[in-house]
């Protein structure tokens, strides 16, 4: 019966410690290395280039006729 207790306490206690650890050494996404990181020095925003898929409709529709 002791050890269960043992156990048991020792499994709350590394589970405080593991999550105090966690959160210690998280990034928060207000610090400069997140804004950083999200948005790089000398990159400007850039459109995606999506071609008209119009084009392969005949195609894609001939696959799918039965």
């Amino acid at each position: 019966m002791l050890l269960s207790w043992i156990v048991g306490l020792i499994a709350i206690v590394t589970f405080i410690v593991t999550g105090f650890a966690d959160s210690l050494s998280g990034k928060s996404k207000s610090s400069t290395y997140y804004k950083r990181v999200q948005t790089p020095a000398g990159k400007e925003f850039r459109e995606a280039n999506i071609p008209d898929p119009s084009e392969y409709d005949p195609f894609f529709s001939s696959l799918n006729a039965r």
